[in-house]
């Protein structure tokens, strides 16, 4: 299996108030704690990120830049140009902001053998985890189509493709918990 994972870290981390990638969590940035955790499951790891940024990331790591086309649309851009750029069965992404997601947790998002999925994605406490999902190449089409129309929800990416959702308990929403805030991220380092 062709896989490549994809971290999301291009956001304007606006309520974080300054880049969430080169936060440090139990004393080791963001975003070495996404390609930690990618790691475990593949050796082709692509970082979307901000090109103000770029020089930042400690090498070597393959950083991508937003399509111009799609430039500043979010995740759904980034995803988009990944696939665009980088030739692979799936993609399997994860953003920055998430340092406890683990090879377990990503383990089971692996492709299985239904043929006919494009995407594999959580659902944790009732709620669907589009950022950190599997997604098969033919999706690419789906993902541009929508940017096009300046759709940019991955949630109305789910809506456009055939989706098998595996159900995680109650108790691994802990793994799963995304960073927003300084204040959360003090907090996250207390548990």
């Amino acid at each position: 299996m062709d896989l490549t994972g994809v971290i999301i870290a291009g956001g304007e981390s606006s309520r974080f108030g300054k880049p969430k990638a080169f936060a440090k969590y139990k004393g080791k940035e963001l975003y070495l704690h996404a390609i930690d955790s990618l790691g475990n499951i593949t050796n082709k790891i692509s970082v979307i990120a901000r090109e103000e940024h770029m020089e930042c990331y400690q090498p070597p790591i393959h950083l991508l830049k937003d399509d111009p086309l799609f430039k500043g649309l979010g995740p759904l851009a980034g995803l988009y140009t990944v696939m665009s750029q980088v030739e692979a069965d799936w993609y399997i992404t994860l953003p920055v902001d998430t340092p406890c997601v683990n090879r377990e947790i990503l383990q089971r998002l692996l492709p299985g053998d239904n043929a006919k999925v494009q995407a594999f994605v959580p659902i944790v406490t009732g709620r669907k985890q589009p950022l950190i999902a599997t997604y098969h190449y033919t999706a690419k089409q789906v993902v541009y189509d929508l940017l096009i129309k300046n759709k940019r929800s991955m949630h109305g990416l789910l809506d456009q493709l055939r989706v098998q959702y595996i159900t995680f308990d109650d108790s691994c929403e802990p793994c799963f918990y995304n960073v927003n805030t300084e204040e959360e991220l003090r907090k996250l380092q207390l548990e």
